[in-house]
């Protein structure tokens, strides 16, 4: 039996930002994303092929950035039908897209999540035939990692809705999702007390490009808010960014695994103990490393 298949990728989020010039200007200095256009009460920047990577809206009076939307994309119209099909049997309301989705792309639906967060799925996203010419810039923007009070109902829609594949469990607490594009991760989960975007992330070409962003952002007083980790599941070696003004913690990274595609039509998801190395860091010191040395 074939399986049915998901989205290609994770492909955009939306983002409501108090000062909208300020945010593209930090998009573009820290993260090294291209600005496709700004209407004024919206603006649009690229990383890669794909038309936009961020889509911020202007929301004077609010006093930190708030996430919106976030986008997974097709190549393939049966698959968005299929997948149309799946949520409503889900029984969640499908509806048409944002405006500022439908504008680039050829057809889709949306639906609120458990949370309230707004999940889009697109068919025929625009892109570019190159990407942005400038120094120092991202290869593509990988994944968010969503912190829920309602985990199994979001796992739910990740999966039965969605069609993302599961690559890891950590327990009973965290799962990672891909995509077709066979990257470990398209999509985190973890449970929690309360629900929030924790991060988006975003790759880069190699070591030197992530060693580079980094040091642009320490000189500029940019708030690191984790150094580098290299993470077990991804593989990818990372630092996190946090300006609360302009949205969630962004990680930079480099390294991101991929699974073969036999792997990702056949492997079976890995159950994980939970532990600090486990779902953050592989370089974090651990008690266990040094008993009977002491």
């Amino acid at each position: 039996m074939t399986r049915a298949k998901g989205p290609d990728r994770f492909v955009s989020a939306r983002i409501g930002v108090p000062d909208l010039d300020a945010s593209v200007a930090f998009y573009q200095t820290y993260v090294g994303l291209e600005l496709v256009k700004n209407e004024g009460d919206r603006a649009f920047l690229r990383a890669g092929l794909p038309h936009h990577a961020l889509e911020l809206v202007h929301r004077p009076g609010i006093p930190k950035a708030e996430v919106a939307a976030i986008t997974f994309a097709t190549g393939k119209r049966d698959v968005l039908e299929n997948r149309r099909e799946s949520v409503a049997k889900l029984g969640y309301d499908v509806r048409p897209l944002s405006e500022g989705t439908a504008a680039y792309c050829a057809d889709g639906f949306a639906v609120t999540g458990p949370n309230g967060l707004e999940w889009e799925f697109v068919h025929g996203y625009y892109e570019y035939v190159e990407p942005p010419f400038l120094v120092s810039t991202p290869d593509r923007i990988m994944h968010p990692f969503v912190r829920t009070d309602d985990y199994g109902a979001t796992l739910q829609l990740a999966t039965d809705g969605f069609g993302l594949q599961i690559s890891d469990y950590v327990e009973d607490a965290m799962t990672f999702l891909r995509c077709e594009d066979r990257y470990h991760h398209s999509l985190a989960l973890l449970k929690g007390s309360e629900f929030r975007i924790q991060h988006f992330s975003f790759i880069v070409a190699d070591f030197d490009h992530l060693m580079r962003a980094r040091a642009r952002a320490q000189s500029h007083g940019i708030t690191i808010k984790t150094d580098l980790v290299k993470h077990s599941g991804s593989t990818t070696i990372a630092f996190y960014l946090l300006e609360e003004a302009h949205g969630p913690e962004i990680e930079l990274s480099y390294g991101h695994r991929r699974f073969s595609e036999e792997d990702h039509e056949t492997a079976e998801p890995r159950r994980l103990a939970s532990g600090a190395r486990t779902e953050f860091d592989l370089w974090r010191e651990s008690d266990s490393d040094w008993r009977g040395l002491h």
